[in-house]
């Protein structure tokens, strides 16, 4: 891989390799999510926790949503709902 980018930067100038770089981030992020949804043990890791808890509180009950996750490749698919302020306002509630 190293060496293709290496050949494409050398041809086509810096706007291919640029290219090419963005191509196999986007890559490597679809791995990285498919990698979190079939994972075994799915942790979600809410970043700034107290600020948002603290700006559910003041504008009622906003959820959070989580990322999509499963059991295992072709198992059961989830997605949780967080509701920082305490008060679920989902189906069951009123």
């Amino acid at each position: 891989m190293t060496e293709a980018l290496n050949r494409a930067a050398a041809e086509d100038g810096t706007a291919h390799l640029t290219d090419l770089t963005a191509r196999v981030a986007m890559v490597e992020a679809r791995l990285d999510n498919l990698r979190m949804i079939h994972a075994p043990i799915t942790l979600w890791k809410i970043e700034d926790f107290d600020e948002k808890a603290q700006s559910a509180r003041k504008i009622g009950s906003a959820a959070l949503v989580s990322p999509l996750m499963s059991t295992k490749r072709h198992g059961y698919r989830m997605q949780l709902l967080a509701y920082l302020d305490g008060v679920d306002v989902g189906a069951l509630g009123d």
